[in-house]
């Protein structure tokens, strides 16, 4: 399971009278896991008591890198996050973070229909490496049409390229979901922007399936994945994958089962090849 730690927002008060070039202004926020002033003086002749403040990350004693020098306040208490645990490490912000993300998807549903797709706990903390490779995979191509995306999956699951299949099942999911054919991946790393953003509507359906799932499995109990339960990942995604474009008979797509059998076969995967 990912380990839960914490992270601390702060507001900008004061810039240094010194500073005639600052890159932030009074009232911007900023995030860091743990600010000390230690009242020590600065260097470039700031008076001691001010924070070199760098791309949400905060230095003292620097003036490499293009910053601010500044006084600061904390404004909220620390929000939780999650660190996927090795060989990656990463972060990726849990709880209503999450599903703020997501909005694109989850803007026009009920309260109900968003309380069923709970994305942290029915995707993320069941997959939690499968995300974090998926988020740090990127193709250098893209697909003239979805047949052609569903052939790769086939061909790349035949190689045993299990990353490969389950990027691409977001892909198409997202793709079959939207109606918008996929740009190229940017090569932007990260668990927020290649995984959070792209793959929005997608990752909802997914916690969806994982709701519905739990409930046919293990009605009444609360939402975990059963790994006793159904463990043909491979066959299971091919058998999806041939429907897919349709509903099956629980009222998910058969694409969604796709996606998220992708995410359990790669899942499972990455954590067998820790254990060797």
């Amino acid at each position: 399971m990912p380990n839960i730690q914490s992270i601390q927002k702060y507001r900008i008060t004061e810039i240094s009278p010194v500073d005639t070039t600052p890159s932030a202004k009074v009232g911007d926020i900023f995030e860091w896991d743990g600010i000390e002033d230690d009242g020590t003086a600065c260097n470039d002749g700031v008076p001691k008591g001010y924070w070199f403040v760098h791309a949400n990350t905060c230095h003292t004693k620097n003036r490499s890198r293009s910053g601010t020098w500044c006084k600061f306040e904390k404004v909220a208490d620390p929000e939780p996050i999650c660190t996927v645990p090795d060989p990656t490490p990463s972060t990726c912000v849990a709880g209503p973070l999450v599903t703020d993300a997501c909005s694109r998807a989850l803007d026009d549903m009920t309260h109900a229909e968003r309380k069923a797709r709970p994305i942290w706990r029915g995707v993320m903390q069941y997959f939690p490496k499968a995300c974090e490779c998926i988020a740090y995979f990127c193709f250098d191509y893209t697909w003239r049409t979805i047949e052609d995306l569903k052939n790769d999956i086939l061909r790349m699951q035949l190689l045993g390229h299990y990353d490969h299949v389950a990027r691409a099942a977001a892909i198409l999911l997202q793709w079959e979901l939207t109606d918008i054919k996929p740009a190229r991946d940017q090569f932007e790393h990260g668990l927020y922007t290649n995984f959070l953003l792209p793959f929005g509507d997608a990752l909802a359906e997914c916690a969806h399936l994982s709701v519905v799932g739990n409930e046919q499995q293990n009605p009444g109990a609360p939402l975990h994945w059963d790994r006793s339960k159904s463990t043909d990942h491979g066959d299971s995604m091919v058998r999806h994958l041939k429907d897919s474009g349709k509903f099956d008979k629980d009222g998910c797509r058969h694409t969604t089962k796709v996606l998220w059998r992708a995410q359990a076969q790669l899942e499972i995967g990455l954590e067998q090849n820790n254990d060797r």
